[in-house]
């Protein structure tokens, strides 16, 4: 994974060209009138999409205002679930699970919204100015090529809009500056939205390479996120062929360390990693490592700690043996939590020292042993790993749930996907074919859970499987905090503001 030349690119793009956007309606206000004359400038606003991932622009005072929820902080949807439990209820997840979740309830509810938008109205941007130019400008690329990474974004984006608040306005083009007619316009459903950037990513896979990830998006991303989409939305054997068209394209497989995968130096040549967003510390770095192991932001749930099989694959009480003291469990258990009492030591032998957890364990995942307290994790925005949104083993479970509700997960498809995935760690594999189609099905759950723990991936399965709720109900607050649930919150409100900005927007059901 080749990222560092894009990384200093962002910096470059960032802190040069790419500055003061609208959140709504943003353009790019810095490029000068005829800017667009060369195939450079269709590069450099290329890059400035990426950056727009994390950045969404500066306020009066030129602070940065970052867009935080799909980077260094995607774990804040698994503490809407049965996975973390975000003690300082940072993102509101903490009230998203208990039940406290109105239109003025911010965090995730309005982050997530914005985030979104700052990204689609940018990539529509990128697409009418890049798009407008003459073909006979690009030598490196096609022009089409330069606009595959907008309409990846695009469809990225308004995945997780649909999932989130289910229908939402659709903005195909850019949006003239002061154009309120254009941006006041009632939501698209969420069937059409998803048509939409499902056509999207076919163009761009017409026009993208097919390689491995090297910081920018590939055929195999666009793939990947073809066959989430597809998945999310019941579209089974569509899912299936998409992700299989990733794994028969031979340019991804799983990387041999599991706990290298999250951290930096394992993840330069990782062939695992399909897209994520690129840091590089201190220019472009995040704070994730002391969110999460310092001050105990999201700490993992004893329920879900208690989902962990034996290292046999059968369960507590089940297998035969010894289980005292979280013995001969699952060797992802080791790999990715560890308990309040374990001791923790940095690069240097010194001693780590955690908030308390509320639930008695901390996340292992993610940690860099090599990175010390006095270099780094104690210090604002000092972590560097990428923040993984698409990975080969996620294609694997994808494809193996889509056989699954086609009837045709067998044995060989077992070992084409969760074998290898097991495989990798030494867990013990089963044999499917023996299996009840309930128990199959559990199995899928089970590796989805535990491969993909704390990377933002459980809130959506959860949904697909139409047992968020019931999930929610049977949880325990460490506090012992009264949990609601109702129905109407498998969707998140539109804030006030929002509704105020867009009067033909219709708030969700349950809310007004």
């Amino acid at each position: 994974m080749k990222i560092i030349n894009i990384i200093y690119l962002i910096i470059l793009v960032v802190f040069s060209s790419c500055e003061d956007y609208l959140e709504k309606v943003p353009n790019y206000s810095a490029y000068a009138e005829g800017y667009f004359d060369s195939e450079k400038a269709a590069q450099e606003s290329r890059i400035g999409l990426y950056a727009k991932m994390w950045l969404r622009g500066h306020d009066s005072n030129d602070r940065p205002i970052y867009n935080r929820y799909l980077t260094d902080n995607r774990y804040t949807l698994d503490a809407t679930t049965d996975q973390l439990y975000a003690q300082y209820d940072w993102g509101a997840s903490k009230s998203i699970y208990q039940g406290i979740i109105t239109p003025e309830t911010g965090g995730l509810v309005s982050g997530f919204y914005k985030e979104a938008f700052s990204v689609i109205a940018a990539a529509n941007d990128h697409i009418a100015n890049v798009g407008a130019m003459s073909d006979d400008l690009f030598e490196n690329m096609t022009k089409e090529a330069y606009l595959a990474d907008a309409r990846f974004l695009k469809a990225f984006y308004y995945f997780y809009l649909t999932e989130l608040y289910g229908g939402v306005p659709l903005y195909k083009e850019k949006i003239a500056n002061n154009d309120l007619d254009a941006y006041e316009i009632a939501k698209s459903s969420k069937a059409e939205i998803v048509e939409y950037i499902l056509s999207e990513l076919d163009i761009a896979i017409n026009s993208l390479p097919e390689k491995s990830y090297d910081g920018f998006i590939t055929k195999g991303a666009a793939q990947a996120l073809k066959a989430k989409i597809l998945l999310q939305n019941g579209q089974w054997q569509l899912a299936a062929n998409a992700a299989e068209e990733v794994i028969k394209s031979g340019q991804f497989s799983l990387d041999p360390d599991y706990f290298n995968l999250f951290i930096k130096k394992g993840q330069a040549n990782s062939n695992e990693i399909i897209f994520a967003s690129e840091f590089q510390y201190p220019d472009v770095a995040h704070s994730l490592t002391r969110t999460l192991v310092h001050s105990s932001g999201g700490t993992p749930r004893q329920e879900f700690v208690d989902q962990y099989l034996m290292s046999d694959g059968l369960a507590v009480g089940v297998s035969s043996l010894e289980s005292a003291d979280y013995q001969n469990r699952d060797p992802r258990f080791y790999l990715s939590i560890y308990p309040e009492n374990h001791d923790w030591y940095d690069a240097i032998g010194k001693l780590v020292k955690y908030e308390p957890t509320q639930t008695g364990w901390y996340i292992k995942k993610y940690f860099d042993r090599d990175i010390t307290d006095d270099n780094s994790i104690h210090v604002g925005g000092s972590s560097e790993q990428s923040i993984i949104h698409l990975r080969y083993a996620d294609v694997l479970l994808m494809y193996a749930e889509a056989k699954y509700e086609l009837g045709q997960f067998d044995q060989t498809v077992y070992d084409q996907t969760i074998k290898l995935i097991r495989n990798r760690v030494g867990m013990a594999n089963v044999n499917v074919d023996t299996m009840q189609d309930t128990d199959k099905f559990n199995l899928i759950k089970y590796e989805r859970n535990i491969e993909l723990a704390f990377e933002g991936h459980r809130r959506f399965d959860l949904l697909r499987w139409g047992e968020l709720g019931e999930t929610i109900v049977t949880l325990t607050d460490p506090l012992g905090v009264a949990i609601v649930w109702k129905d109407h919150f498998t969707l998140w409100p539109f804030t006030n503001s929002e509704l105020n900005l867009n009067p033909n927007l219709v708030q969700n059901l349950g809310y007004n």
